[in-house]
C-alpha cells in the first residue's frame, strides 16, 4: 500500500476550460484506492474544497481588479467622434 500516492495524478480532469480539477468523487475514490482512513479521506476532501472556493474568490478578485482598472481608462474615450464638428449645444442638453 502506498500512501504517498497523489490522487491528483491519479486521475485527471479538465473542466471546458481546459484548466484541471479534481472533483470530490474522484478525489474520495482515489484517495480510498490509496488506502487512506476514511477521516483522511473526508479531511482530504474538505480541504480539496476549501482549496476550489480560495482559487474561485482569487480569480474573482483579479476579474475586479482588471474591472476597475478598466474603468479608469475609459475616461480617455472621445466624448464624440474624432475628426466630427465640434458640438455647439452646451453638455447636457439633448
Amino acid at each position: 500500500m502506498n500512501r504517498c500516492a497523489h490522487p491528483r495524478r491519479a486521475i485527471p480532469a479538465s473542466g471546458a476550460s481546459g484548466l484541471p480539477f479534481l472533483s470530490d468523487s474522484d478525489l474520495r475514490a482515489a484517495a480510498s484506492k490509496a488506502g487512506l482512513p476514511e477521516q483522511e479521506v473526508n479531511a482530504v476532501i474538505d480541504a480539496n474544497a476549501e482549496a476550489r472556493i480560495d482559487g474561485l474568490r482569487a480569480a474573482l478578485a483579479v476579474l475586479a481588479v482588471f474591472a476597475v482598472l478598466g474603468l479608469f481608462f475609459t475616461g480617455r474615450i472621445p466624448r464624440e467622434p474624432v475628426g466630427s464638428a465640434p458640438s455647439t449645444q452646451p453638455a447636457g442638453s439633448g
